[in-house]
């Protein structure tokens, strides 16, 4: 009797380790190759719109990588775009933005990227003024849409926790951290507000894969702030669902957590040929694709869930192999990776 309850147990066990498998596989196969990407006019875009017609949407970090990507497609799509970035980046965002708008196929509508776009140049870190500057121009360029926070500030170089100085601890926790807990709590009552064509508004968090892996040895803090954003998307959009008010537009909330982009330091830590390497403007689009995804499945395998998802399809995987790995491994592969590029990095110094 004992053996045939123990057997019982194993089978439903196995079971349910075998259907929440199956369920994984095929969200992942929805997701990213069958979901046809999300209608962004939901959210009150129209690219045929002057700009004084068209909603806003603020990208922080938009003046390169990701961030950079993003303004392109929010354009593209039918938003002008509140950009805030580093004031040492404006001259070349315009430039590149120029450029951008040439490259846009017979797009007339952007033809004047000064009457869409508002760049910020500011210092991240200090929050508050960032915030302030914000919230003053808001009521003057009218229906705000779409937040997208990517700004994100990785170490100089893969290193300890403990080799961590205190500036850099509080350059990585107010860059990452901070200052999206500070924007959001900030903006989304101007979010929510009704008006005009919007049958929705939505957040977009850039995390990345070192805040979802079971560990990010040698980017310890950086992967922490990550995995911060992770819960705070998924605890934002749990709110939204049992506290929305009526009168309120829905929010959508979606947290994107890409691998390897060919952007910036990570050009520098592990070259041009890595595979599995994604564009900005690849991670962008089809981030901006998956907004307002919908739940997830209560079987997923995938803890983060639809509401969380890496945007390309090979991170997604790199992810699902990742999770399968016994802890002690994935931490000795990713610390034997970023050590190497820690060893190299110190021979050029």
């Amino acid at each position: 009797m004992i053996m045939f309850g123990l057997t019982v147990v194993v089978f439903v066990v196995g079971l349910v380790v075998i259907v929440r498998f199956l369920a994984a596989v095929i969200h992942g196969i929805w997701i990213h190759c069958l979901r046809p990407p999300t209608d962004l006019v939901t959210y009150g875009a129209n690219c045929e719109a002057e700009a004084a017609d068209r909603p806003w949407a603020i990208v922080t970090g938009g003046a390169r990588g990701i961030g950079f990507g993003f303004v392109c497609e929010c354009l593209q799509q039918g938003f002008n775009v509140i950009v805030v970035s580093l004031p040492d980046e404006e001259a070349e965002f315009w430039n590149e933005i120029e450029l951008a708008i040439q490259d846009a196929a017979g797009d007339s509508s952007l033809l004047k990227p000064v009457d869409h776009v508002r760049y910020i140049a500011a210092e991240i870190g200090a929050s508050e003024v960032v915030i302030a500057e914000i919230l003053e121009i808001l009521p003057i360029t009218g229906e705000l849409r779409l937040i997208i926070h990517n700004v994100g500030r990785s170490n100089t170089d893969p290193k300890l926790f403990e080799e961590h100085s205190e500036q850099e601890l509080d350059n990585l926790i107010n860059v990452n951290l901070r200052f999206a807990t500070r924007l959001s709590n900030a903006t989304i009552p101007r979010l929510r507000q009704p008006q005009g064509s919007a049958k929705r508004c939505g957040i977009i968090f850039v995390s990345s894969q070192a805040g979802a892996m079971p560990s990010s040895p040698l980017v310890s803090v950086y992967g922490a702030c990550k995995a911060y954003l992770i819960h705070l998307s998924r605890t934002l959009a749990v709110e939204e669902n049992m506290s929305r008010h009526p009168s309120n537009l829905p929010l959508d909330v979606l947290c994107v957590t890409p691998g390897y982009v060919a952007a910036g330091r990570t050009i520098a830590w592990i070259g041009k040929n890595k595979w599995g390497l994604a564009t900005p403007l690849k991670i962008a689009r089809n981030s901006l694709g998956l907004l307002g995804c919908g739940t997830v499945p209560p079987l997923c395998l995938h803890q983060l869930g639809c509401l969380c998802v890496s945007p390309y399809w090979i991170h997604a995987l790199q992810y699902a192999l990742a999770v399968f790995l016994p802890f002690w491994l994935h931490g000795r592969i990713v610390y034997g990776e970023l050590q190497a590029v820690r060893k190299q990095t110190a021979k050029l110094s």
